[in-house]
């Protein structure tokens, strides 16, 4: 691709990659902004004119799904491609700082630089070369071990191979190490042809090479760990539902593992049954190499590499392939011994180097020994100057550091034995000293009756120091602690002066809970067993104080308290009964809240609100909450009266701004003030705030009763008052009645005087019209005030 991808160019998400349009149409704007800006740069003036000069293919590409979808996995391409570059690179570098057998901080900090990357991705790909190391190591350590045991000669060779210490290989033998060789074990077999076949036919179907790379486990491996992988992938394997030819070949080889990998001697024998297959292997590969009795350099090197492949070493190879030549009775062809010319330049050559060493002998041993001189004065003078640079340092940790940086820096000498003797007598400098530190601490917290805080020193020293010869004066003086805690404990429990029972028991407990095999655990029972009726009359006393409240919970609760600390005592059985009642009351009372939980669901619709209630007293008509259920019904009743009110005068609300615009204020409390007459009207008549009709005489209660807006002076208006809001067809009030009482009235004898005729405002067709009614008829009144 010529051109820079789209993707990386916008700085795009790729894995996963970015398909929202709104984003992308976002990220070429930013770009686009950006370009523009530096069209006119002295430096970037021309790449950002190659972008702006992109933006259409970039707009085509990335606005066509499947254009857009082949620009991210070539995106994905790129970055893999740079990532492996990086790596190489890294690497390089890499495998010439670890080639003297470690890297300090300082070459970690400087490839970081090099490479622009964090420390710990170099620290990380550090262990990653390591382990990949060690895999090479462990194959040919498997090798080496399928005869049953290893030499110390192999140790060596490769410890040096692979540039790790020697303890570091013998920590990953399996097998007896010997000081010499001496054939293979006679003890171990390989394992049974048809045996071998079987796992071999089903490690071909897997796709896997070893029983060892099945489960993903080094041949180094111990046995209690390859037993545990085995169980765990037959485990796994087991779960999948579906059976295919992996999954059943997959159980075959689980079942291999776990027969295998149970002892060193069946482990061995398929170490060396491997072992023979690579070497039936590389036997097969030198045999066609030697068809015609001759095996040639060019071949000779090829199968070296071959046998490499398989987990040998360079020179082990070389012997295997030379033995293996002679043993078939072929010739071994070098470069210069293809011909008889050749043969006699060999032996020129031989006798010109013979003569040339003996003269050099001397020189040489001079060189040497002047070289070693040198070298042996200067790691001298440095070693001393160590000393002196840490004799100087107060501080010991600083002097322990100083001395491991060397022994880390510098191969095994007289002078790093000499440094780690004094590591160690530093180490048990500072271990003296930090005893010494929390011990006198621990004391002092002691003596300050602080023993909770003298706990703290004397577990830190056991964890720092676990088998130090102070730990069993730290462990005496621990429990010297504990024994003081727990009287100090139990002397506050007894010397409790508290009259409150619930404090007193609670204070015990603590202690029990605290000291379960206490010295005072006794005494502190029999304190408990003398309180029962003490506190049975407070656990009475809080279970009415509960009742009141219906907190049924807090009653089963305390109740239960005291059952559990006084299991036998007579008291139990009536708490215990008593505790029946509780969870009845509790069960109804979760019914109850379950009623108004769902009957506030319906919001403002009290008719539904009403009928969960009423549904549930048909149901259970003799429940225990019918009492609280219907004086809930009369709540939502109150709050369905409030609304009807409400939803009253915002019809009136509306009447008023149809008929009469601005001419009416309505001020708090729903009080319209008429700004042509200064008269306060409440905007509800009696019909719509009450919901029903009233004669004369409730009318006038009604008035007197209202208290609307702090006003108490109401009274009921005249018949002028009423009809210079009523005809007209003037909307105020919403009317629902047919006529309005005025406080127009005539009295009327008829078995004495009585108030039986009221001037009214009657409808008639379009307009109010004066009559007169009977005091003991059914209207409505309108309130008004001065």
């Amino acid at each position: 691709m010529d051109r820079d991808n789209f993707y990386i160019l916008l700085e795009l998400s790729i894995d996963p990659p970015e398909n929202n349009p709104t984003v992308i149409v976002t990220a070429i704007k930013k770009k686009q902004s950006e370009w523009s800006r530096f069209r006119n740069h002295p430096t970037k003036a021309l790449q950002a004119k190659q972008y702006i000069g992109l933006l259409p293919e970039i707009k085509k590409v990335m606005s066509d799904a499947e254009l857009r979808a082949k620009e991210a996995r070539d995106a994905k391409k790129i970055l893999a491609e740079k990532e492996k570059g990086k790596v190489i690179e890294l690497d390089k570098h890499l495998k010439i700082t670890l080639s003297k057998g470690f890297i300090t901080n300082e070459e970690i900090a400087q490839l970081a630089k090099i490479h622009s990357l964090p420390e710990n991705d170099i620290r990380d790909r550090i262990e990653q070369k390591k382990q990949e190391k060690l895999l090479e190591m462990d194959k040919q350590l498997a090798l080496k071990m399928s005869k049953g045991y290893i030499t110390e000669d192999e140790i060596v060779r490769l410890a040096k191979l692979h540039i790790i210490s020697e303890e570091e290989v013998r920590s990953r033998v399996t097998c007896p190490i010997e000081k010499t060789a001496k054939g293979i074990s006679s003890k171990v077999k390989p394992l049974d042809k048809a045996l071998e076949k079987g796992i071999s036919e089903n490690l071909r179907i897997i796709g896997k090479a070893s029983l060892y790379d099945f489960l993903d486990m080094s041949p180094s491996s111990s046995i209690e760990i390859l037993q545990r992988a085995s169980k765990e992938r037959e485990s796994e394997i087991l779960k999948v539902r579906s059976k295919d030819a992996n999954i059943t070949a997959s159980g075959i080889l689980a079942g291999h593992c776990i027969a295998i990998f149970k002892s060193e001697e069946t482990k061995a024998s398929y170490d060396i049954t491997i072992a023979s297959y690579h070497y039936t292997e590389l036997n097969t590969v030198i045999d066609v190499a030697g068809m015609d009795g001759k095996i040639r350099s060019e071949y000779l090197s090829e199968l070296i590499k071959t046998g490499l492949e398989l987990g040998m070493d360079e020179e082990e190879a070389k012997d295997y392939i030379i033995d293996y030549a002679k043993q078939k009775g072929w010739e071994i062809i070098s470069d210069i011994q293809d011909t008889k010319i050749g043969v006699n330049i060999q032996k020129i050559l031989k006798i010109f180097f013979y003569i040339a060493f003996l003269l050099s002998f001397v020189g040489g041993l001079a060189y040497v020994g002047v070289s070693y001189y040198l070298n042996k004065k200067q790691m001298d003078a440095e070693y001393k100057n160590l000393i002196l640079t840490v004799d100087k340092k107060p501080d010991l940790e600083v002097k322990q550091k100083l001395l491991q940086d060397y022994i880390n820096s510098h191969e095994q000498s007289d002078y790093t034995i000499n440094a780690k003797e004094k590591i160690n007598q530093i180490t048990k400098n500072i271990e003296d000293r930090d005893f010494k530190e929390y011990f006198e601490k621990a004391e002092n917290d002691i003596k300050n009756n602080q023993y909770e805080t003298a706990y703290k020193p004397l577990h830190e020293f056991s964890n720092k120091y676990p088998n130090s010869p102070y730990i069993a004066k730290i462990k005496t003086k621990i429990d010297e602690v504990a024994v003081l805690i727990d009287k100090r404990d139990f002397t506050i429990a007894k010397e409790l002066t508290t009259i409150e029972p619930d404090i007193k028991i609670k204070s015990y407990f603590d202690y029990l809970t605290k000291h379960p095999n206490g010295k005072y655990k006794n005494e502190i029972n029999q304190l408990i067993y003398n309180m029962n009726e003490e506190y049975y009359i407070f656990v009475k006393n809080k279970i009415e104080e509960y009742g009141k409240t219906e907190e049924w919970e807090k009653c089963i609760e305390i109740s239960q308290n005291y059952i559990d600390i006084y299991v036998n005592n007579k008291r139990c059985i009536e708490l215990f009964e008593s505790q029946n009642i509780y969870y009845e009351r509790l069960k109804y009372r979760k019914i109850f809240e379950g009623l108004v939980e769902k009957a506030e669901g319906f919001g403002t619709d009290y008719k539904s609100a009403k009928q969960v209630f009423t549904d549930y007293l048909q149901a259970y008509s003799k429940s225990p909450i019918t009492e609280k259920i219907n004086k809930h019904l009369e709540i939502i009743a109150a709050n369905e009266e409030l609304k009807r009110r409400e939803q009253a005068k915002e019809k009136v609300r509306a009447a008023i701004k149809k008929s009469f615009e601005n001419r009416f204020i309505e001020n708090n409390d729903s009080i319209l003030t008429d700004k042509k007459t200064g008269l306060m009207w409440y905007i509800l008549d009696s019909s719509l705030e009450l919901g029903k009709c009233i004669n004369y005489k409730d009318a006038q209660a009604y008035i007197k009763s209202l208290n609307i807006g702090g006003y108490t002076d109401w009274r009921i208006p005249n018949i002028n008052e009423l009809k210079g809001v009523l005809n007209n067809n003037l909307e105020l009030p919403v009317r629902n009645e047919k006529w309005y009482w005025t406080s127009n009235n005539f009295m009327r004898f008829a078995d004495g005087w009585k108030y039986e005729v009221v001037d009214v405002l009657k409808k008639v067709e379009n307009n109010w019209v004066r009559e007169q009614f009977n005091s003991s008829e059914c209207g409505a009144v309108q309130a008004v005030r001065p």
